[in-house]
């Protein structure tokens, strides 16, 4: 039986993704880790048979490599990812095993790009930004890039509330929201404050009309990369509108306090309660809408939407991981839109239990 692990995986978003894991394949069995020895045994006990929990601290390298050791791919999922480096990464390399995980911050995926030769030299296939955005929505933007030259390129999101997702993505949505947010224009990267230059975006149905703001989110900078397309933005809005006010303010005044990991994890635990009863009142979906623009004007566009952010979240890592796990991603670390080859059945693949509205 293979063996998958899944660094993090007594969180929210870890926990979710190790019970789809589970459920949609019987071959597998899933180790996850969590730095609470307890909580990890709870989860993994609820995960059911095939789950084992193993405690771990992401700085003992010799722990780390004796976990990922055997395994037939790690997933990592213990954001948040700001300041940190590509450690589960290095030990996936140096155990020949495939690597996946769900980075939502670009000098994260700078630094593991830098070990692209080293996995190419092991015949370790690794993708970096992986999840629903960045992930999914990177693979949405290639496959409407790819069939022809684009000159705008635009990412829109909505999560209503946290999603229900854990304190470790709440700390990266504050973490990112005291950066400049990068936008491309005529080719050339352009900052731009965090939560500023709202734009009306329509998501699918139940989500509709939103104001979308600008975010610092590392698909912007892959995808121009990828595609070397002119204009390239994204944008992100959550609900109560009212929020992503409050969020713009907090990072803009508190942006020298925030800019500190355990700092950032004490603001969000202290938040954490008034973040809960928000949620039961604004639900935890997640859209998105990716528009690429050719120069004649034309514009091509894929709209997704799905009642959980946690759920979706679990849907497309597990999309993702069986990409690497059928062989089908070249040896070397990449972004999801450059490893993922045949993105149609990808994306079919990847938005199981929501709705994927075909390009026009």
């Amino acid at each position: 039986m293979r063996r998958v692990v899944v660094v993090g995986g007594a969180g929210r978003i870890g926990q979710a993704v190790a019970a789809r894991l589970l459920a949609e394949h019987p071959d597998l069995s899933v180790t996850i880790t969590s730095r609470d020895p307890k909580r990890g045994e709870k989860v993994a006990a609820l995960l059911g048979a095939r789950a084992v929990s193993a405690p771990l601290d992401l700085s003992d390298g010799a722990g780390l490599q004796s976990l990922v050791s055997g395994a037939s791919l790690v997933i990592h999922a213990a954001g948040p990812f700001q300041s940190a480096d590509p450690l589960v990464l290095q030990a996936a390399i140096d155990c020949g095993v495939g690597y996946l995980d769900i980075a939502d911050d670009l000098e994260f995926a700078r630094k593991a790009r830098q070990l692209s030769a080293q996995a190419s030299a092991a015949r370790v296939a690794a993708i970096v930004n992986g999840g629903v955005f960045p992930g999914m929505s990177n693979i949405m933007a290639g496959l409407l890039c790819e069939r022809g030259p684009a000159q705008r390129l635009s990412f829109s999101y909505f999560i209503a509330g946290s999603g229900g997702s854990g304190p470790a993505v709440m700390a990266s949505t504050f973490l990112l929201g005291t950066r400049p947010a990068s936008e491309f224009v005529r080719g050339e990267p352009v900052g731009r404050q965090a939560f500023t230059g709202g734009v009306s975006t329509e998501f699918l149905a139940p989500v509709g009309r939103r104001t979308c703001y600008y975010i610092e989110l590392p698909e912007t900078t892959s995808c121009y990369e990828t595609y070397k397309i002119p204009h390239i933005s994204a944008r992100f809005a959550t609900s109560p509108g009212v929020w992503n006010h409050a969020t713009r303010w907090t990072c803009t005044l508190l942006k020298p306090w925030l800019g500190h990991r355990q700092r950032v994890a004490s603001f969000v635990r202290l938040l954490l309660p008034l973040i809960r009863v928000i949620d039961r009142f604004v639900g935890a979906a997640i859209a998105m809408d990716v528009a690429v623009e050719s120069a004649d004007g034309q514009i091509q566009r894929l709209r997704y939407v799905h009642a959980s952010t946690t759920e979706s979240i679990a849907q497309a890592v597990t999309a993702q991981a069986e990409e690497l796990l059928l062989g089908r991603v070249a040896a070397g670390v990449h972004f999801p839109e450059e490893g993922i080859r045949d993105k149609e059945r990808h994306l079919q693949r990847a938005a199981v239990g929501g709705v994927l509205l075909p390009a026009s």
